[in-house]
């Protein structure tokens, strides 16, 4: 495993531990952005979890107000950068503020969003169906997907969100997506014929890391991956074979640094050290939007819950 810088690895426990409920998180947020930020004043090292009495007078503080108390933390520590990040909890019961690519809904894919009670709130569940009418006339281009995105474009970047739930039995994908572009885009030549496709279709591009449940087909093992997606034809950067609980919660995040690409894997009951870590090179994409994927593998359907979205610019690459 390469290195990181001292800041990436920051970002990568910042948003790791980030989530806005009254849990044990919010108390592994502060530890993580004090070590962040103040180094050399933790020179003890302590065993992965173990939360030291000094800072449980500062957690006391903080808990129970949420994403209230997350925020003042963030300033209150001096993290600029973290001031433009985009949090969604989806307990407000909508997802305003997301943009969304419905590439088939023109051909009869539908999809369904909802916000039903978790283990942090209310999440974000995303339902999707295929198209009949594309089915068959152009390989996998009427399979049923989905994207939701926030319009900030970024460079560097650090995103993440939590896997809440989602059906096992269904050969699908949770994608979490970063420097996405193209989601607009009308595609020149189209291949369902002049002027037939909607925006999106066989353009969006970018990258993703997505977790595979049945990655070798129904009731088999399931595959974490780094992608990358042109005109939404995925190539494999790197994977690793891995096989998630349902209805257990785990936290995927994705660090994209110049073209240093880092992915990870989390129980949400064990922050601090992942499942599953993927590195990868590539310098295809270098701006884009940063948002969720629900996709079928097999031109069937979809159904995953995600919670807890976040989405900021590395140290040093603001927004654009």
């Amino acid at each position: 495993m390469r290195n990181q810088s001292h800041s990436a690895m920051g970002l990568s426990l910042l948003v790791a531990s980030i989530t806005a409920t009254t849990h044990t998180h919010v108390r592994r947020l502060i530890i993580n952005l004090k070590q962040m930020i103040h180094p050399m004043k933790h020179p003890r090292r302590r065993s992965p979890g173990q939360i030291g009495s000094s800072q449980d007078s500062l957690f006391s503080t903080f808990q129970g107000r949420g994403l209230a108390a997350v925020a003042v933390a963030l300033v209150a520590l001096g993290l600029q950068y973290a001031a433009m990040a985009q949090v969604d909890t989806f307990n407000n019961g909508n997802d305003a503020g997301w943009l969304h690519d419905n590439p088939i809904a023109a051909y009869g894919g539908t999809t369904t969003y909802s916000f039903p009670a978790g283990p942090f709130g209310k999440g974000y569940r995303l339902q999707c169906t295929s198209s009949s009418l594309l089915q068959g006339f152009c390989g996998q281009c009427g399979t049923a997907r989905t994207f939701s995105y926030k319009a900030k474009v970024y460079k560097d970047f650090l995103v993440s969100v939590d896997l809440v739930n989602w059906d096992n039995n269904l050969d699908q994908a949770l994608v979490l997506a970063a420097r996405v572009s193209g989601q607009n885009s009308t595609a020149d030549p189209c291949p369902l014929g002049s002027g037939a496709c909607p925006p999106g279709f066989a353009t969006a591009s970018g990258y993703v890391c997505n977790y595979d449940p049945n990655q070798f087909g129904v009731g088999s093992s399931g595959q974490f991956q780094i992608n990358t997606v042109t005109g939404e034809n995925p190539v494999t950067l790197g994977s690793t074979n891995v096989t998630l609980i349902p209805r257990r919660v785990y936290r995927m995040v994705f660090v994209g640094v110049g073209t240093k690409l880092t992915a990870s894997l989390y129980d949400a009951k064990q922050l601090f050290t992942p499942i599953a870590t993927l590195q990868a090179d590539d310098a295809t994409y270098t701006q884009g939007v940063s948002g969720l994927y629900s996709y079928s593998r097999d031109g069937t359907v979809t159904d995953v819950t995600y919670d807890n979205f976040v989405s900021l610019a590395a140290p040093g690459t603001p927004p654009k």
